[in-house]
């Protein structure tokens, strides 16, 4: 019964999300090995960013894997050194994440930023018919924040910050679809914890 219920509501979903986004020229399934080979280019594309400095191309790589009506949902719990210290809810619509692309550029661009490591890992991909698709993703980022690139009149002479480092782990489901022969990512839902 339960099973039906679930096949049911997929059905309707893929059914919903068609009549919105029409399907550009041979409609194909989303395969696994598709889905997998396009979080791994997100994944070389973002360490290339961050590790370049090159803020020029931030907000391109947001355009380009963004998909138009995209809104992402996140839950995300704070620590600091094995405590909690709070709880977010987040929900961005693309042209939030494109203003937020923009601030983030500024601080890219001046250094702020030590180091970074992104790892992706696909765990389940589910066709939805037609040019789209779920897929469960494993998210795990490492930064160093320098916080002495970010304005260093205060500091006393001799006086060294330390960078800061910031561990963050998410569970998502993003929906794929297919938009002009290239996968992007639409509504997705994540969970996760932020160390620092």
């Amino acid at each position: 019964m339960f099973h039906l219920r679930s096949s049911k509501l997929a059905g309707a979903a893929a059914a919903l999300l068609l009549t919105f986004v029409p399907a550009q020229g041979q409609e194909q399934e989303i395969t696994a090995q598709e889905a997998d080979a396009y979080f791994r280019q997100i994944q070389e594309e973002a360490v290339e960013i961050m590790r370049s400095r090159d803020s020029g191309r931030l907000r391109q790589w947001v355009e380009a894997n963004i998909g138009n009506g995209a809104v992402m949902q996140a839950s995300v719990t704070l620590h600091h050194h094995g405590v909690r210290k709070g709880f977010t809810e987040l929900t961005l619509t693309k042209d939030d994440m494109l203003n937020m692309s923009s601030l983030f550029a500024g601080a890219l661009g001046q250094g702020v930023f030590d180091d970074y490591a992104l790892e992706v890992t696909v765990t389940e991909v589910l066709p939805l018919g037609p040019d789209a698709a779920t897929a469960s993703v494993r998210w795990t980022e490492r930064i160093s924040i320098n916080p002495g690139q970010a304005g260093s009149e205060g500091n006393q002479p001799g006086q060294q910050r330390q960078p800061v480092t910031i561990e963050a782990n998410a569970d998502c489901t993003h929906l794929l679809r297919r938009s002009e022969d290239a996968l992007v990512l639409g509504l997705s839902t994540c969970k996760g914890e932020v160390s620092f």
